[in-house]
């Protein structure tokens, strides 16, 4: 028998649909620059749709599920009617900081058949926020199945030192709280300049940096997820106020947070 310790993560499946475009009445997805903290995975059912990235095309046709990563500003582009399938997934610090790009993976090499069945509780539930255990179940093994398909250089290890893996637990579970550099520090038993080196040695930013990129992610969950003022969702996620929240989302994502809610509408999504 052989043992081994498992490396704890949670996909976070948080928005799944299948949706037409390029016909009319429908939201043209012609988006430009459009940069997201979690990942999404495409797939369409016949040619006519595409994507850039750094001056390349990437075609969205049936024989490839094109992932694109945190972070990665694309360019959508769509000439014809057709049915378009995504997912936005969050896997949590370190695996959504890999860096902007793209994978396009050959259908041949995924279990479609799970997409299939996820999709089918899609059809059958109209306007309802949640699938059954049948559906969901299927959603996560096709989401683990691309996972596994990715390259396997491609995700980084969690920090080595125990302390500062438990302060980004904690920030990734509560980035609405406070965490003063020199309180932290002080939890660490290290000086001030010995966390702000080691942490960005092991997570690759400042802590404020990482607070940040957290508090942004929850507000994109929670623009997409709710109907919450902004107000409010600037308070849930430990912004002073609303035009704080607008400053910094603008400044990471080229856009603000009600610009950001009219996207992921039902006509805009994707």
């Amino acid at each position: 028998m052989i043992q081994g310790q498992l490396t704890a993560f949670q996909p976070d499946i948080w928005q799944f649909y299948r949706t037409p475009l390029g016909v009319p009445g429908v939201w043209p997805w012609n988006w430009q620059g459009l940069s997201y903290p979690f990942w999404r995975i495409y797939w369409n059912e016949a040619p006519g749709a595409w994507i850039t990235f750094r001056d390349a095309d990437y075609a969205l046709d049936p024989e490839y599920v094109v992932v694109v990563a945190p972070g990665t500003a694309i360019d959508h582009h769509v000439e014809a009617a057709v049915m378009h399938s995504y997912l936005h997934v969050s896997l949590g610090y370190p695996y959504d900081s890999v860096g902007p790009r793209i994978e396009r993976i050959p259908v041949s090499e995924l279990p479609m058949q799970f997409l299939d069945t996820a999709l089918a509780g899609v059809d059958t539930s109209p306007g309802q926020r949640r699938l059954d255990f049948a559906h969901t179940a299927a959603a996560y093994t096709f989401v683990g199945a691309i996972l596994c398909a990715l390259p396997s250089d491609l995700w980084a290890p969690p920090p080595a030192d125990p302390a500062i893996r438990k302060i980004v637990e904690e920030i990734s579970r509560h980035p609405e709280r406070a965490y003063p550099t020199a309180c932290l520090a002080e939890r660490c038993g290290i000086s001030v300049r010995t966390l702000l080196r080691r942490f960005h040695e092991q997570v690759g930013h400042s802590p404020y940096q990482f607070v940040l990129e957290r508090r942004l992610q929850k507000a994109c969950l929670l623009l997409n997820q709710t109907n919450q003022s902004i107000e409010r969702i600037a308070d849930a996620c430990g912004f002073s106020d609303r035009y704080h929240l607008s400053k910094k989302f603008k400044s990471r994502f080229g856009w603000g947070p009600a610009k950001y809610r009219r996207s992921q509408s039902p006509k805009g999504r994707g």
